[in-house]
């Protein structure tokens, strides 16, 4: 991986650290100092600077090569990023027109690509949007993608992605800890898309926001939890829901219809049989 030290500003100590940092850290390839920090809770600075080694990792999942640096977000826990893949995968069997809001450098926007979905993704990182179109042309899926960079409580007001939303049938949000602004929550009502499939690292934040949604339409499909960060009280959790007159709208089309309420096993069922996920199932007439 690639180590970040993040200081307010450009460190020299970093620098000469670096080559002994880099002999005592396992699986380094490169060493970056991270500095000019725009608020007191930023984790990464505004600029970065490689001190040893290389700028960017690389993962190969789901099927798609990703070119990550440490300026841009990416899932830590690869291994739980590919069940999360493998529990959402059934729901993209047929090809899906998605907009990925919060797409980071384009993990969830790739693998739906990579899947036959064509996707809009959303992100306010400019640096991370250049990664994603990168990694789109690296995995041959840049004809499936369309990146923009913005807020994206702005960008949903655009005519154009108002217009992408409303044309889509799965919305798709992994939004930072603080959750989705309501602003966003509204236009994704507003824009009448049957599903929302949400990732969230908070489950605070997300109750606040599935109550925004619920009061919009939205009924709960299936809420899965995923150990991202073994040993800590944190969890991710992915959560479905369905606009509850998707049917009639979508009455004419082929297309995602909602999430049925999961079959759970039995509890009286041997724990060793039971499936580790509940199916994740479409209902199509």
């Amino acid at each position: 991986g690639v180590v970040t030290f993040t200081t307010a500003q450009q460190s020299e100590a970093v620098e000469r650290a670096a080559p002994a940092l880099s002999a005592h850290l396992p699986g380094t390839v490169g060493i970056v100092n991270s500095f000019d920090l725009n608020s007191a809770n930023a984790i990464i600075g505004r600029s970065q600077k490689v001190v040893a080694g290389e700028p960017d990792i690389e993962e190969f999942l789901g099927g798609v090569r990703y070119r990550v640096s440490p300026g841009s977000f990416f899932q830590v826990n690869v291994e739980i990023v590919e069940r999360i893949f493998a529990f959402m995968r059934p729901g993209l069997l047929k090809a899906r027109r998605i907009v990925d809001l919060y797409c980071g450098a384009g993990t969830f926007t790739l693998f739906f690509a990579n899947a036959g979905c064509s996707v809009m993704g959303i992100e306010e990182s400019a640096q991370a949007v250049v990664e994603a179109q990168a990694n789109a042309e690296l995995n041959g899926l840049e004809s499936r993608v369309e990146f923009r960079a913005g807020r994206v409580e702005d960008a949903v007001l655009q005519p154009d992605v108002r217009q992408a939303l409303r044309a889509a049938q799965i919305v798709f949000l992994d939004p930072p800890r603080k959750g989705c602004e309501e602003a966003a929550l509204r236009a994704i009502a507003d824009s009448g898309i049957p599903n929302v499939w949400y990732l969230s690292c908070d489950p605070a934040t997300l109750a606040r926001d599935l109550k925004v949604l619920a009061a919009n339409g939205y009924v709960l499909g299936v809420a899965q939890p995923f150990d991202m960060f073994p040993q800590t009280g944190h969890i991710e959790t992915l959560v479905t829901l369905y606009r509850a007159d998707a049917a009639l709208r979508l009455s004419n089309e082929e297309a995602f219809r909602d999430v049925p309420e999961p079959v759970w096993p039995d509890r009286a069922e041997p724990i060793d049989k039971r499936p580790e996920y509940p199916d994740f199932v479409i209902r199509e007439d």
